[in-house]
């Protein structure tokens, strides 16, 4: 929530690049990142901001520091993958029809290996400790879906997408190629509930699947 923009490094080297493609299936990456809870929620969430693969080589933010390029080094190898987790919600609006929105800086590195139930924070641009500033970024994520819930418009009406949890309530709005039926006003709802549930205080159960999945959204 803090960082949402992500550019991500595969260990396995097989890691396509989708960002110019305008409705891509979802590769492994996007399978595998989006199901990391196994939440429809979560899976909505990471597509919005990540349907298509950036990889590293698209990275066009703040320069990676040395240290970063160290650890990149040193622990990309252990790892299934590396993520630059950015909050340049610009990048992911751009994909939306182009709102303006201004940029916050200092990313993260963070890593994943399959089977292990951790995220790994392996630095920060700065090198000034891995939290400072995470709920102001947290709210700024927020206000920006908010601020341009319009734009979801954009994903259409029938566009592939990841889907995790067969026990969701809105499980058959998916068809058999993995299709999100009516997702430009799906995901537009969807943000209204994120929202609701972030200022009631839900928000990371919400997430996790582990609270009500709605609440009353007063517009």
């Amino acid at each position: 929530m803090a960082a949402p923009i992500w550019y991500i490094k595969a260990n396995n080297g097989n890691l396509p690049d989708t960002s110019a493609e305008s409705d891509p299936l979802p590769d492994q990456a996007v399978k595998d990142l989006a199901g990391l809870f196994g939440t429809q929620e979560w899976a909505n969430l990471w597509q919005i901001f990540n349907r298509h693969t950036r990889p590293f080589s698209r990275y066009e933010g703040d320069m990676l520091p040395e240290h970063i390029l160290e650890i990149i080094d040193r622990v990309g190898g252990h790892l299934d993958y590396l993520v630059i987790a950015t909050p340049y919600h610009d990048v992911a609006g751009r994909e939306w029809e182009d709102p303006a929105w201004p940029t916050l800086i200092d990313p993260y590195l963070v890593g994943f290996k399959k089977g292990v139930p951790y995220l790994f924070f392996l630095g920060r641009w700065s090198d000034t400790g891995v939290f400072p500033l995470v709920g102001e970024m947290i709210a700024d994520t927020v206000g920006y879906l908010k601020a341009n819930k319009g734009k979801l418009a954009g994903f259409g009406h029938n566009p592939y997408w990841h889907f995790c949890d067969p026990s969701h309530p809105d499980s058959n709005m998916f068809g058999p190629n993995t299709c999100f039926r009516d997702a430009g006003n799906k995901l537009q709802r969807f943000v209204d509930d994120l929202v609701a549930h972030f200022e009631a205080g839900t928000l990371f159960p919400f997430l996790r699947g582990s609270s009500d999945r709605t609440l009353t959204v007063i517009k």
